[in-house]
């Protein structure tokens, strides 16, 4: 076949597909494309055949002989399934996002039973990794993928997300913003756990040995100062001294491979322009929508009083001023993405009905409101607001180009607090130019939005890590293009990743020949020891790693918290301890590892965690019931108790056995909340305040988590109504009851394994159980009658011990939520 012929033929296939995947409805935010004018693609992957039902890839023409990707990984486009653009830009576009990829790719699998079904969260974050290994490999090594120009089906991935939000459902036009949010959402719910918020509080607290000299990092009484002086919401006229490293060092946030990339914070800053208190409030935020302005701002204005009187801030603000000048002297009227950020940063004026309430007033004032960064995410995503719907239902589209940095750096050290910026220095110095705060970006992909409100279709563009071209991925067509035509288009979605400071580019390439040899220079045998594989990914590909991460992941006793050492092995790498020296010395953190072995004591505390866990599921759905008998009582159970309660047992555990399972459970049964509400004579209603048990499952409750609170028993579901006495209940189901006859002692030993004395407050050490009393500690009766009297007031008659009747404002709440008393029922659990 000819050439020509050969073109033909691929223009003829390119109309096909064009007609099948890209054919909208009116109204259809991803129908036909526009034609736009470009330059001749250096490599054109002709269009797929519709995709196949169920996954899998179908193979794809080329328009020359021979592979033009030259056997490279992640240029495999994804298949249109029906106005699916909006989800194969967005895919793209993280795929190419480097630290968030391989976080996924280093993942452990999930460990499923047979018969087991993982949640629609866990389905995606799964569907997502296979994307990330079909395109990539399983792995870091080149070796690991095996390159394909084959298009993928992303039917997985789209019924994933069908089936958390319904939005998505069917084949109507989307927006490529919003799946992002509800993906990123998703995954970081479902992958997030908790770390300490300050590491170095954490470790001055509980590892003192592990803190660097101070000369090496950054003192624990800085890091305080630092937490202390913005907590999420403050305000100048609230004078509270700094919290103590010890309070610090118990301060959580939540973590995730989601988070660790994309997660940034904005503070957000009013000023009382007639007292001068201001109050800020400090937001997580995933992505960063910006406005387009419909001129050039000028940047002296930005640089003002409120970003206050940085040295850094001053330089930046005098270059960005004297260039919109001068911009504005040649008549160049061009917006550029500065512009966008500095109109999202600029100040605005707070009166007439826009006034704020002043903390320090006490009334409405007169206010300035600015939002500035406070802290900077590895990747950095800039929504551009070209939609706007203010006119009505079908709304409009901001088609004005904006200029962007692509083959420049983005710097947004004008858009920086002032204190975080001063916090960038001061941490530069420390640690020679690898501090975690860098404002300095580069473009790495970009999704381009072609059409209007009506009709349009997505595409994206990514930054190849591996050979540094770009690519364009229009839903299964790949084709190279160059960096000046990314430059042209008009860009939607911007994604800018953090520069890496040469310093740790040089260090990590050391380390890597280091690893593979297996020797430190010198020819000499590398002592090794063990950092967690995530923390690793991070040092790697991510601008700064932040603390080595162990001190999250080992157990009191300074061993691995997994209970098998082959899941151990899957989270750790082994590397030199010269360089694991010199990475505590710059980065922090700690311990170092020198053994994989599982910790015995914590292991032994597990394994009873999750087996008291795996009975107590069993106990509960045999006895809990919708239904009382003659004589017997419900026992009220606070409502939050019970939500806590329900997360710890409904919980899969996917990762393997580990300390980490244990940190979900509900604790002792708190019911002094009801007492406060039933004496202050509020409304305390059934489902929605408390839940009601029968006394069985009652004691299954106390024998496995033991309680704070007072026994509330009650004839019908009305916390107001006719008292029952713990003394009437019925007797321990037979599966904790100790004091029964005939139990062998290894039967006995076995019900007491399943107890919070034995499970919770000796972690399963049964000497430490012997000294607290054995078995004399044990009480399934959930507490004496004077705890009980102290909610024992009724709006019966008849209640029980012949209390004087008091009167309650309120109605009862089967009254209120429509329940019948005679029945005396309610919803399982």
């Amino acid at each position: 076949m000819s050439i020509s012929s050969l073109s033909s033929s691929r223009d003829h296939q390119d109309s096909e597909v064009h007609q099948q995947h890209h054919h909208q409805q009116p109204g259809s935010l991803n129908g036909g494309r526009s034609t736009v004018a470009r330059p001749a693609p250096q490599v054109d992957f002709a269009a797929a055949p519709p995709p196949p039902l169920e996954g899998g890839a179908v193979s794809r023409s080329v328009t020359t002989g021979t592979s033009a990707t030259g056997g490279m990984r992640a240029t495999r486009g994804f298949f249109n399934l029906g106005n699916t653009c909006f989800m194969n830009a967005a895919l793209q576009c993280l795929v190419h996002t480097g630290p968030f990829q391989k976080a996924l790719r280093n993942m452990p699998p999930p460990k499923v039973s047979h018969g087991q079904t993982l949640s629609p969260a866990r389905q995606l974050v799964e569907a997502c990794r296979t994307i990330m290994e079909e395109q990539w490999g399983s792995n870091d090594s080149p070796e690991g993928a095996v390159p394909s120009s084959d298009a993928y089906n992303p039917e997985a991935m789209l019924k994933a997300v069908q089936a958390l939000n319904p939005m998505f459902q069917g084949y109507h036009q989307q927006d490529t913003q919003e799946f992002l949010r509800c993906v990123l959402d998703a995954m970081d719910e479902e992958l997030r756990r908790k770390v300490p918020k300050y590491p170095e509080a954490y470790l001055s607290v509980h590892m003192p040995e592990e803190l660097p000299s101070p000369n090496a990092y950054s003192s624990v009484a800085s890091e305080a100062a630092a937490g202390s002086e913005f907590s999420d919401q403050s305000s100048t006229a609230n004078h509270s001294p700094p919290p103590s490293v010890e309070k610090l060092a118990e301060e959580t946030a939540w973590s995730s491979p989601v988070s660790e990339t994309f997660l940034g914070r904005l503070i957000s800053t009013v000023r009382c322009l007639h007292c001068n208190n201001t109050s800020t409030t400090i937001e997580p935020a995933y992505d960063v929508s910006l406005p387009i302005p419909s001129a050039p701002v000028d940047f002296s204005k930005i640089s003002g009083g409120s970003l206050g009187t940085n040295p850094s801030t001053k330089v930046c603000g005098g270059i960005w001023g004297w260039m919109s000048s001068a911009r504005a002297y040649l008549g160049d009227a061009k917006i550029s993405l500065y512009d966008c950020l500095a109109t999202f940063c600029q100040d605005e004026e707070l009166s007439g009905s826009e006034q704020y309430h002043c903390d320090c007033c006490k009334k409405k004032c007169d206010g300035r409101k600015f939002i500035r960064f406070y802290s900077t995410p590895e990747t950095l995503v800039l929504h551009l607001n070209r939609f706007r719907y203010d006119d009505g239902w079908f709304g409009q589209k901001n088609s004005r180009a904006v200029t962007f940095p692509v083959d420049e750096e983005l710097n947004i050290a004008q858009f920086m607090h002032m204190d975080s910026a001063s916090a960038v220095a001061n941490r530069s110095e420390i640690v020679g130019g690898v501090g975690n705060q860098t404002t300095t970006y580069r473009l790495i992909g970009l999704i381009r939005h072609m059409g209007s409100v009506g009709s349009g279709h997505y595409v994206a563009y990514c930054r190849h890590e591996e050979t540094n071209e770009w690519m364009e991925y229009d839903d299964a067509k790949v084709t190279k293009v160059d960096s000046a035509y990314v430059a042209s288009l008009e860009a939607y979605v911007l994604f800018y990743q953090k520069v890496a400071s040469p310093s740790r580019v040089n260090i990590v390439a050391e380390l890597q020949s280091a690893v593979q040899a297996g020797r430190l220079p010198g020819d000499t045998p590398a002592p090794m020891v063990y950092v967690p594989r995530q923390w690793s990914v991070k040092l790697r590909y991510m601008s700064h790693p932040g603390p080595i991460s162990t001190y999250t992941m080992v157990c009191p006793h300074k061993c691995v918290t997994e209970v098998d050492k082959e899941d151990a092995e899957e989270r750790y790498i082994r590397i030199p301890l010269e360089f694991g020296k010199r990475f505590k010395t710059l980065y922090g953190g700690g311990p170092l590892l020198s053994t994989l072995e599982p910790c015995g004591k914590c292991s032994a505390y597990v394994r009873a965690y999750l087996n008291r866990r795996a009975e107590e599921q069993r106990l509960v759905t045999k006895y809990d019931t919708k239904e009382i008998g003659d004589g017997e009582y419900w026992c009220m159970v606070d409502a939050v108790w019970v939500n806590r309660w329900k997360s710890y047992i409904k919980k899969s555990y996917l990762d393997g056995p580990s300390l980490a399972d244990t940190s979900d459970d509900p604790g002792p049964i708190d019911n002094s909340r009801l007492v406060a509400m039933v004496k202050g004579r509020k409304n305390c209603k059934v489902r929605h305040h408390f839940i009601a048990v029968n006394d069985r499952v009652w004691q299954l409750f106390v024998y496995f988590h033991g309680t704070e609170g007072p026994t509330i028993c009650r004839a019908t579901l009305d916390i107001y109504g006719e008292i029952g006495s713990p003394d009437m209940m019925s007797p321990p189901p037979q599966e904790i009851d100790v004091s029964r006859s005939g139990l062998s002692e290894a039967e006995r030993r076995s019900i007491v394994e399943l107890s919070h004395e034995f499970v919770d407050e000796a972690k399963a050490d049964w000497s430490v159980y012997s000294c607290s009393g054995g078995l004399e500690s044990s009480d399934t009766s959930g507490g004496g009658n004077a705890a009980a009297d102290e909610c024992n007031t009724s709006t019966s008659a008849t209640s029980a011990g012949g209390r004087e009747e008091v009167k309650l404002p309120i109605p009862s709440v089967h009254e209120d939520m429509g329940m019948k008393e005679e029945g005396s029922f309610r919803q399982s659990l």
